[in-house]
């Protein structure tokens, strides 16, 4: 029996050499740590469509997703990551789910 594999996709928005990262309020044992925004690939979405989505609901943005960055990223048992660049094309990022956002240099 093969294990059901969670789909997550994640946004590198980049912004005059900067990147945003959101800082997590949930779960409890991730809250404080940074990630880029995004989530679960939903049934029948494809990783574009639920890019889309996500940073809608997270940020309030519109997005325009991009190449994929890197390799497919393992979370732990049964989930994998893919991360892509996006680029905001309206609306201006707000942390609606997350308690800060920065956009970082390297």
């Amino acid at each position: 029996m093969n294990a059901v594999v969670v789909q997550v996709v994640g946004a590198a928005l980049v912004r005059e050499g900067r990147v945003l990262a959101a800082r997590r309020t949930a779960p409890e044992r991730l809250a404080g740590l940074w990630e880029f925004p995004g989530g679960k690939v939903e049934p029948g979405e494809s990783d574009a469509q639920a890019l889309v989505r996500e940073l809608q609901e997270e940020l309030g943005v519109t997005v325009a997703p991009g190449a994929q960055v890197g390799p497919e990223l393992v979370l732990g048992a049964g989930a994998v990551m893919r991360v892509y660049l996006a680029t905001v094309v309206s609306g201006e990022p707000v942390a609606r789910e997350h308690d800060a956002l920065r956009w970082l240099a390297a």
